[in-house]
């Protein structure tokens, strides 16, 4: 599969992340809490988001992620930099895959990649809310706030008023769509503990146990990635970390199902890669691939509020 992937500024600090759903993206770093009860901190929207690639290899996007160091210099680069120092953390794979016969033109696959800063540049993501995000139908319920804005109309209300309740509704709309959202991680996230699922195990299991869900999964699955929750990953990668200290010797990927060095590579409809690596050690159980997706538990701290951000505390930022 293929997946976004970016890095966001929020604070001073940088961190990288991927994406099953940019739109969840883009609210969750909008820094809007819930109930007032989040510390300032918390609350904070990002600074700016510089999105690499909206549309890249799983396992490439995952060590890319993993691979970012940043530094002060960054906040002054703009988009052609980012685009260099993306494409030098990849270049082994760039290098291999272009010796294929795979790849395109000068930039790939980075020819994408934007900086945008917030709140200035909205829209990001290229979702006007969360449209591609959740069903409408399951976040207003009867429909009622497009009913309302026609029954403005109908009546004649004055223009600022129209405007006036519009955002209104637009708003309660939004915040409903996120509580529906919200509560859509919490169920996934329960029925994911304690499990490591490729991406066909878990349809399977939400199919069964959360039908509700399953045109959904992905926006959920990102917001409980987003909280902490839930681990997204590469079925097939290196050992984390190993690329950004340099350690080239230890940088053979394997399957994280079995612990096997994959020997396959081929070409891959799902991430168009000519040479995707598999594993051939526990190919009955179902192609693990350097591109399909894992998702994994994330496990809690011994001592909650010990080991980073506790993902209780972090949930509470959307109402969980």
């Amino acid at each position: 599969m293929k997946v976004a992937v970016y890095v966001v500024e929020q604070g001073g600090e940088w961190q990288a992340r991927i994406s099953l759903n940019l739109g969840v993206d883009e609210l969750w770093w909008a820094g809007e809490g819930w109930g007032g009860q989040l510390e300032a901190q918390e609350n904070q929207a990002a600074d700016r988001v510089v999105l690499l690639s909206r549309s890249l290899p799983l396992g490439w996007a995952v060590k890319l992620a993993a691979a970012c160091q940043f530094t002060d210099q960054m906040r002054r680069w703009d988009e052609a930099a980012w685009r260099k120092s993306a494409a030098v953390l990849l270049k082994a794979e760039i290098r291999a895959e272009r010796a294929a016969g795979g790849g395109r033109g000068e930039g790939w696959p980075f020819e994408e990649a934007k900086v945008y800063r917030l709140p200035e540049d909205r829209g990001w993501s290229r979702y006007g809310r969360l449209e591609g995000v959740w069903g409408n139908e399951q976040a207003d319920g009867q429909g009622n706030v497009r009913e309302n804005w026609q029954e403005n109309e109908q009546v004649g209300v004055q223009a600022s008023t129209r405007t006036k309740l519009r955002r209104n509704e637009q708003e309660s709309l939004r915040r409903r769509e996120m509580e529906v959202l919200a509560a859509g991680a919490d169920r996934l996230v329960a029925a994911l503990d304690g499990r490591s699922l490729l991406q066909g195990e878990a349809e399977a299991l939400v199919a069964e146990q959360l039908p509700e869900l399953a045109e959904h999964w992905r926006a959920a699955a990102q917001l409980a990635y987003l909280q902490g929750r839930l681990r997204l990953t590469a079925a097939v990668q290196g050992p984390a970390g190993a690329a950004r200290l340099g350690l080239r010797r230890r940088e053979v990927p394997r399957c994280l199902r079995c612990g096997s060095v994959p020997t396959g590579r081929t070409a891959c409809a799902a991430c168009g890669l000519a040479g995707c690596a598999y594993c051939e050690a526990c190919l009955a159980l179902g192609r693990s691939r350097a591109c399909a997706l894992l998702l994994r538990s994330a496990p809690l701290p011994a001592v909650r509020c010990t080991a980073g951000v506790s993902p209780t505390v972090a949930a509470r930022r959307w109402g969980a």
